[in-house]
């Protein structure tokens, strides 16, 4: 019998210091810095020429000297505060989020020196943005998203950005609702508005991409006045960028990619009235379906793009209800205008960038091992050359005004 209560004893007692080790080192969430957005531009000038005056070893001076300059958006705690307003153009109204910033050798040096600067602790667990300066993706991006993917309290769905002026900018942007720069493009990301290219780049993603060599696009933010919005792209190979595409080359680029097919189930596309060149048409897209396959023969790849489109016309110069003969036009206008968008987006990749950033690789290592077996190592350059040839397909359904057809 003491038997039995002495085991009951020892479980009973083993729960407690279960239940008490979980609990060990918890942390109000009063007490933490919640990030929600980070930023990476080059340091400033003058703190550079500061160290190189101050510092006369070379070698020390390469192990210290400022690298990146890290802003963190933080949320304002006093915002979400009973009786405090956090939104609207009043006066009063208390921002959501306050940026941080400080300059390291590393982004994990930075963060640790922007610490110091908050009495609170700092949290990226629920990071939602991660906003890179053009002249930093143009060196290299490897060790930024290396370094954010190695710590386990960094979520991988965080979306990675480009933006051609400074990444500080766009986080300290004193929008008129007041709402928070990162929560506000993120929103505009999860509702995929229509009429704006949208990408998929999570930061667990980008480093699928660059760790397999391939070529990538990753969304430009961009900031005009009291506004944010994404407007075309950056184009990645293995870990540099290497240049931009504008909205309409981002559309083609998305229609002739082998991923991201959720990506284009929606979008606006302007097509030229064929009775009269000086109207236009505007098509919503509601659906579509794509096939991509491959061939190979004499030593060449061709790629075949199949595209079945279904559309609506939401704007037209005229009044009257089309009939079928008008409706066969607007859809091989369609046609031919989609095309031409996939053709100036390959073309571009091919000729300006010579690289795949349609994710081919994938197909030709899966349907033609042998033949990507020979040139995996060099598969930019053949993609680039005469030998994958690419060709593109559009058959449209389009609508009448209203749904009618």
């Amino acid at each position: 019998m003491d038997s039995i209560i002495k085991i009951k004893f020892i479980i009973t007692i083993s729960v407690l210091m279960l239940l008490l080790i979980g609990c060990w080192d918890r942390i109000d969430i009063e007490s933490r810095a919640l990030i929600i957005g980070m930023g990476i531009d080059s340091p400033d000038e003058n703190e550079i020429i500061k160290f190189e005056q101050e510092i006369e070893d070379k070698d020390l001076l390469k192990k210290i000297k400022p690298k990146y300059k890290l802003s963190l958006e933080i949320l304002n705690p006093q915002a979400f505060q009973k009786g405090s307003q956090s939104s609207g153009g009043g006066g009063n109204a208390v921002k959501k989020s306050i940026a941080i910033t400080e300059e390291g050798r590393s982004i994990t040096q930075a963060m640790e020196k922007i610490q110091p600067k908050t009495d609170r602790i700092l949290t990226p667990t629920h990071t939602q943005l991660i906003i890179i300066n053009e002249k930093i993706a143009r060196e290299g991006i490897w060790e930024i998203i290396d370094c954010y993917i190695m710590d386990p309290f960094c979520p991988r769905r965080a979306v990675v950005l480009v933006s051609s002026e400074p990444a500080f900018n766009i986080l300290n942007a004193q929008l008129e609702t007041k709402e928070s720069p990162s929560l506000f493009i993120n929103k505009i990301i999860e509702m995929k508005l229509e009429g704006v290219r949208i990408v998929e780049s999570s930061a667990g993603k980008v480093y699928n991409k660059m760790i397999t060599n391939s070529g990538f696009v990753v969304p430009k933010v961009i900031k005009t006045g009291n506004n944010l919005g994404l407007s075309g792209a950056a184009v990645f190979r293995e870990s540099k960028m290497i240049g931009w595409l504008n909205p309409l080359e981002l559309e083609g680029q998305q229609w002739a990619s082998l991923r991201g097919k959720e990506e284009v189930q929606a979008g606006l596309v302007t097509i030229t009235d064929p009775e009269d060149g000086n109207n236009i048409f505007v098509v919503k897209i509601l659906g579509m379906q794509k096939k991509i396959k491959s061939v190979e023969k004499n030593s060449k790849i061709t790629i075949f793009i199949e595209i079945n489109v279904t559309g609506e016309i939401v704007y037209t110069p005229h009044k009257w209800v089309f009939a079928d003969k008008t409706i066969k036009k607007l859809e091989k206008e369609m046609d031919t205008t989609m095309e031409k968008m996939i053709k100036e987006s390959i073309k571009k990749s091919k000729e300006d960038f010579k690289t795949d950033i349609y994710g081919y690789n994938e197909l030709i290592r899966e349907n033609h091992p042998e033949y990507w077996k020979k040139h995996k190592d060099n598969w930019h350059e053949t993609f680039s050359s005469n030998e994958v040839d690419v060709r593109v397909e559009v058959k449209s359904n389009i609508r009448r005004m209203g749904g009618l057809r």
